[in-house]
């Protein structure tokens, strides 16, 4: 009985992706596949949402309200979506960074997902930019992997209920809510980066680098926030991606992300299934996303749990899943990019 509240959630959830569906196909916006049906199935069935929904958590709740205060913007009812997001921003404060994005819904609405950029795109990017892109790349995942096999002492392993900030406990509602998140006390392993990073400077030898885990966390949390207003103002007519954008940032860089965050923006990736042809390597992606949706529990339970495992192993899976979140928001800003231009192609033929 304890889940039913979590799987109401979900269900309202599913029908709010099904709402939002609905409306751009009325608008003539939305892709032919999926349909209302098909997109709320998709998040339902999404094994992270079900999990999320069996533990417990609270992310649920979060990306329910989240979905709804999306669809009703989508369908112009702005009370409807402010207090969806009101219900979001009382369980977190980083639902706030929404807000940019359904402010773009509701002013220039919602962009056309059925639109099929043509091969020509390619043609806009250089291939010197491609190489770039592709070294880039190649030299993140090679600092994503060393760091972590060489990192501290190989054998041995950090408490994850060890208290690093040596801070009490806050009382107020609004400290417990807004503050916790804020401040990141709590260092348990997680998909995030947050803990990762607060580790390394605490087990620094350097006393300097010690005193550095407040302008990172800082730092953290100005990534979180730091798309959302160079979204609205670079792509505004786009904001379904503006949200898409910030539903991965925030997963990316929140202090204590959870399975919930990811099968937000994993329910979102459906509705741009015309726009996730041009992506590259998509098959490599979805495979090594399975790999590490697989590895992490189990490196984690080991390491955590049955006090057996190197914590080394999970920073790294820890760093790769961060590593794969950015290549999806490169390349699906990427992709947005040459949509805006071949539009601008195409309205310019037609003047």
């Amino acid at each position: 009985m304890y889940a039913l509240p979590y799987a109401a959630a979900d269900a309202l959830g599913g029908l709010a992706l099904a709402g939002l569906v609905h409306a751009l196909s009325k608008q003539r916006r939305a892709p032919e596949y999926p349909g209302p049906a098909a997109a709320a199935a998709f998040y339902l069935w999404n094994p992270l949402a079900v999990a999320a929904c069996c533990g417990g958590s609270s992310g649920g709740l979060e990306a329910a309200a989240a979905l709804c205060a999306l669809c009703a913007t989508a369908c112009k009812r702005p009370a409807l979506a402010a207090l969806a997001l009101a219900c979001a921003a009382h369980l977190t404060i980083h639902a706030l960074l929404l807000l940019v994005p359904l402010a773009m819904l509701l002013i220039h609405g919602a962009e056309d997902l059925s639109f099929d950029p043509r091969p020509e795109a390619c043609a806009l990017r250089s291939r010197k930019a491609i190489s770039l892109r592709r070294h880039a790349c190649a030299g993140l995942a090679a600092g994503a992997a060393c760091p972590a096999g060489q990192v501290g002492d190989p054998n041995s392993k950090l408490d994850p209920s060890q208290d690093f900030w040596g801070g009490a406990a806050p009382r107020h509602w609004v400290a417990e809510t807004y503050g916790f998140a804020l401040r990141a006390e709590d260092l348990e392993p997680n998909s995030g980066l947050h803990w990762y990073l607060a580790a390394q400077l605490q087990g620094a030898r350097a006393p300097g680098l010690r005193g550095l885990r407040a302008p990172t966390r800082a730092l953290l949390h100005l990534l979180a926030a730091g798309l959302a207003a160079p979204m609205a103002l670079r792509l505004p007519r786009q904001p379904l991606l503006g949200f898409l954008v910030q539903a991965v940032a925030t997963c990316l860089w929140h202090p204590y992300p959870s399975v919930s965050h990811v099968a937000l923006y994993l329910a979102l990736l459906p509705l741009f299934a015309v726009r996730l042809r041009r992506l590259q390597a998509p098959q490599a992606m979805a495979l090594s996303f399975l790999v590490m949706a697989a590895v992490f529990p189990a490196t984690w339970h080991l390491w955590a749990e049955r006090r057996s495992g190197n914590a080394n192993h999970l920073f790294a899976v820890t760093l790769l899943f961060g590593f794969w979140q950015v290549l999806l928001l490169v390349q699906l800003v990427t992709t947005a990019r040459d949509v805006e231009r071949l539009e601008r192609v195409r309205s310019h033929h037609r003047a």
